[in-house]
Parts: structure tokens; C-alpha cells; sequence
């Protein structure tokens, strides 16, 4: 039986209840961490805390202020392990999280789970999604590799035409991606990119928010 542990969550939310991972779920991040160097985000869990990340709590801060809705609908697209849906759920949102990596997937559902969270999961392909209807949308790090086929980017720009959002928060690729991104000459430069996505949302503001790891954040509303 896992052991329940009384912990207080980062941000001022009230505590929770984590329960400890099992050895299976212990060794797979081990070995994730041994392999990658880093998580790729933080980990809401006493027993990954203090993992190092790639991304740290600072890019979600930075873009924070800017969310509307507060206590409608989310949707983290490529959510990898959780920590952007997390962070949306404790500020009161309905989250719904898409992965579609099945490995990332085992991990998002199980630190959901063990962390006393109840965002919904997807896992499969964002491009599936029939009707996407959220208040929110948050997009980091993640458009850009739509650009690389044909197929890709149309089944992108046909997802965004049959989209409702209220608002969405986009990080952009770095500009000096370009020779690995223009496979199919669709090449857009960040702030052209973040344009052509409010225009495919039908939203039709389009504000520099700021820079994280070299990349641009944009809000569009």
C-alpha cells in the first residue's frame, strides 16, 4: 500500500494529499532523468521536486497575469508530464491535457494521479480533436513542428479553423530554426506565425508577452 504524505502546494494552494510513487514509476524517471539530464518540466511531487528541468516555474510565471477566464475551460496542448495543466488547475481552470506520446502519456496520468489533480487527459493526436472548445489555449514550444510537412500543416491549419478559443497563450520557435523547419515552404517567422494562428482563430489581438529560453511568448485574444 503507498503512503499518504500532507504537503503544501507551491503558489499559496492548500494542501494536498501525495501519495508515494511506486517503485516502477521511481525507476522510470530515474532512468528518464539519467538519459535526458533533466526533466523537461518540474514535478509537482515531493519525491521529484527537486529533479532538475529544463523549463523551470519561472515561464508559466511569466505569462500568468495574462490569463483570462478564470475558472472556464483549458487546454494544454503537448503536455508532456502535466506541469502547465497543473499549474492551470490550481488557479481554478477545467483543464483538459493532450499528449500524444504514449510514454509521456504513462507519466502525465500517473503524477496526475499521485498528485491530487483531476484535469482530464487525451492522448493521441491534437488533430483529432472534432470540435476544440476551450476558453483558454496554451501552445509552447509545440507549432512550429507542423511546419516541417505538407500533411502536417494542413491538418494544423484545419484544426485551427474549426477551433473556438477565447484566448491563447503561444510560444514561437527561434528564428534560426529555420533551415530544419522550411520542408515544405511553409516557413513563417515567430511574430508572421503568431499572426497567421490569431487570424486561423479568428482572434485579433496579437501581444508580445515577453522571451523565454530565446523564444517568444505571445498572447492572442
Amino acid at each position: 500500500m503507498m503512503a499518504n504524505a500532507t504537503t503544501t502546494k507551491p503558489d499559496g494552494a492548500p494542501p494536498s494529499s501525495f501519495r508515494a510513487p511506486s517503485r516502477e514509476l521511481s525507476d522510470k524517471v530515474e532512468q528518464y532523468v539519467m538519459d535526458k539530464g533533466h526533466l523537461y518540466a518540474p514535478v509537482d511531487h515531493p519525491a521529484f521536486v527537486k529533479l532538475p528541468s529544463k523549463w523551470g516555474p519561472d515561464r508559466f510565471d511569466l505569462f500568468a497575469p495574462q490569463l483570462e477566464f478564470k475558472g472556464g475551460t483549458a487546454l494544454d496542448i503537448g503536455s508532456h508530464w502535466g506541469y502547465m495543466a497543473q499549474r492551470l488547475e490550481k488557479m481554478g481552470y477545467k483543464v483538459t491535457a493532450c499528449e500524444h506520446s504514449p510514454k509521456h502519456v504513462y507519466f502525465l496520468r500517473e503524477l496526475r494521479d499521485l498528485s491530487d489533480y483531476h484535469f482530464d487527459v487525451i492522448a493521441g493526436d491534437i488533430f483529432d480533436m472534432q470540435k476544440p472548445d476551450f476558453d483558454v489555449m496554451i501552445a509552447l514550444n509545440i507549432f512550429h513542428h507542423f511546419l516541417k510537412t505538407e500533411e502536417r500543416f494542413q491538418r494544423f491549419t484545419s484544426f485551427l479553423e474549426r477551433s473556438r478559443c477565447g484566448m491563447m497563450i503561444y510560444q514561437s520557435h527561434r528564428s534560426a530554426e529555420k533551415p530544419k523547419l522550411d520542408m515544405a515552404g511553409h516557413y513563417m517567422e515567430p511574430l508572421e506565425m503568431a499572426k497567421f494562428i490569431a487570424d486561423k482563430l479568428r482572434l485579433r489581438q496579437v501581444e508580445h508577452i515577453g522571451v523565454h529560453g530565446k523564444r517568444d511568448i505571445f498572447k492572442l485574444s
